[in-house]
């Protein structure tokens, strides 16, 4: 008796093909970064949170523009002469300084909404990356 496994020849050879699958699978999960639409747009979205991430942190921890406006203001109080002025410029510094605070209140919390934002488009953007890479062929990890 004659093996007759492999003398068939115009069967394909379902392993070279699963090979070949898997391998232009590969290929394709490997593509150029702007090759398409939605990786446009996820390189788009990410470039936008940084920049909001940046400026938000900026504003509200780096660049305190009434600091020289007080600076200012306490100059003019020294050279009050009389009490009217000074009791007008007292209250308008106490103004001023409640507004700074309340900028950065408001910047700081503009800071944390946008920290938590980019940290979710991260854990999602994470999140699809390691299902991608789980539900590879089998042969490809």
């Amino acid at each position: 008796m004659s093996d007759t496994r492999n003398n068939n020849h115009d069967e394909p050879n379902h392993s070279t093909e699963s090979r070949a699958s898997h391998a232009h699978c590969i290929a394709n999960y490997q593509a150029k970064p702007f090759k398409n639409k939605r990786s446009i747009l996820t390189y788009f979205l990410l470039l936008v949170y940084l920049f909001l991430f940046f400026s938000t942190g900026y504003f509200a921890f780096i660049h305190r523009p009434t600091d020289v406006l007080l600076q200012s203001q306490q100059s003019l109080l020294a050279n009050a002469q009389n009490q009217e002025t000074l009791v007008l410029f007292r209250s308008m510094i106490k103004e001023e300084v409640a507004n700074h605070q309340a900028r950065l209140a408001t910047a700081t919390q503009a800071f944390h909404i946008v920290l938590g934002g980019l940290l979710g488009f991260l854990s999602a953007l994470g999140a699809t990356f390691i299902y991608k890479i789980e539900n590879l062929p089998s042969d490809v990890n």
